[in-house]
């Protein structure tokens, strides 16, 4: 991202203020409620975590290699040594974690949510799907501007609502410095990005 600081990754998973979502209800430790808000995704990440004590102990991110494989991971473990989850079962310690990075353009805060369930999976793999056929449309310097939101999903529990990146628009991000400071023109920050025609989603345009 051009003249943005870099997320590392590599050295932990949570930058910012861990943002939830549970049951359709968006929020941080120090935001109740944020369902609704605005923000840019800046990027997403996959990776899988060791839990113990219900905190996490190990974090392996995909840098692009790849991950291993969660199920030879937890194979390794001896299930007496799982801890129990929320349904009282024995629970495998390495749990796959989707996380999504949101910069609030306001204040310039940053969120990451991150999460484990099928919702949330859900919701990151439509979110990646809808980012990597923009940026094949507009280039990688396009990131979308999206809505806290929720949908319904059906479980074995009856419906529930999963988190859900509604996108409201596409951004550009470019210049060579940050945004003016002070309510000046911030064309260097999330101008707008038009929408693909036709033609060019088809790459078929006709010339006359």
């Amino acid at each position: 991202m051009t003249n943005l600081p870099a997320i590392n990754i590599t050295e932990r998973l949570i930058h910012g203020s861990l943002l939830k979502c549970i049951d359709g209800r968006w929020g941080t430790q120090d935001e109740a409620d944020m369902a609704g808000k605005q923000l840019i995704a800046l990027m997403t990440a996959r990776a899988i975590q060791r839990w113990q004590s219900e905190g996490a102990v190990e974090t392996l991110v995909d840098t692009g290699a790849g991950l291993p494989d969660i199920d030879d991971l937890n194979g390794a473990i001896p299930q007496s040594e799982w801890e129990l989850g929320l349904d009282g079962q024995p629970r495998p310690p390495w749990q796959p974690q989707y996380a999504v990075y949101l910069l609030d353009t306001s204040d310039a805060s940053l969120y990451t949510f991150a999460n484990g369930t099928t919702g949330a999976k859900i919701a990151w793999e439509r979110l990646v799907d809808r980012i990597s056929w923009m940026r094949a449309l507009r280039g990688t310097q396009v990131f979308p501007l999206v809505k806290l939101d929720s949908k319904v999903m059906k479980t074995k529990f009856g419906a529930k609502l999963r988190p859900e990146f509604t996108i409201v628009n596409w951004r550009g991000f470019g210049g060579s410095g940050g945004p003016p400071i002070g309510g000046g023109p911030q064309n260097a920050l999330a101008e707008p990005v038009k929408t693909p025609t036709t033609a060019e989603e088809l790459q078929d345009e006709v010339p006359f």
